[in-house]
């Protein structure tokens, strides 16, 4: 599937099935976040 082929109700489909994926990857990302930020604070 090319990207220009892609709709909305595609991308909702994708969300709905991955949302645990998603949310375990923005926990994940977020805790990045923090650590950088606080290494950066210490430096």
């Amino acid at each position: 599937m090319k990207a220009d082929e892609i709709k909305p109700s595609d991308m909702a489909r994708f969300v709905w099935r991955e949302r645990w994926n998603l949310l375990h990857f923005l926990k994940w990302a977020g805790e990045l976040e923090k650590h950088a930020n606080g290494s950066r604070e210490q430096g």
